[in-house]
């Protein structure tokens, strides 16, 4: 495919079509060449793939009320940024996360909050009146 250009048309509407088909592919990654693999991954990352504050706003729900069920265990949903359904990644600040502060540290440059990407096995994300929001791994 090298010196090729491809192009895929989104139709909003289908979204949930493209969701599956790049969930499908992502489970079976280990037996797919590795070009493929990282365009994959690439197309995963992206904001639309995200669950985070604004979108759980965007919904209806309110952020703060937010409850985090990691690997079976109530945690602390201050320290996660977002939720990628698609990778199953969730990016956190650690100093929140795992907490040992309860502010986001900066980065070296001072420039940004350091962040870090977590793989766990089982998310549920619920509103404060109970709805789940987003899970995965039940």
């Amino acid at each position: 495919m090298s010196g090729s250009n491809l192009s895929i048309d989104v139709n909003v509407a289908g979204i949930d079509k493209v969701e599956t088909l790049l969930s499908l592919l992502n489970k079976h990654k280990e037996s797919l060449p590795e070009e493929l693999v990282e365009s994959l991954m690439d197309l995963a990352d992206c904001d639309e793939c995200e669950i985070d504050s604004q979108y759980i706003a965007g919904a209806g729900h309110v952020a703060g009320d937010v409850k985090c069920f990691i690997d079976g265990r109530l945690s602390p949903a201050s320290g996660v940024v977002s939720a990628n359904l698609i990778l199953k990644r969730l990016t956190i600040y650690p100093s929140r996360y795992y907490g040992e502060s309860e502010y986001p540290e900066l980065n070296a440059a001072g420039d940004a909050y350091e962040e870090r990407y977590i793989y766990p096995e089982s998310l549920l994300i619920k509103s404060g009146d109970g709805e789940t929001i987003a899970s995965w791994g039940f």
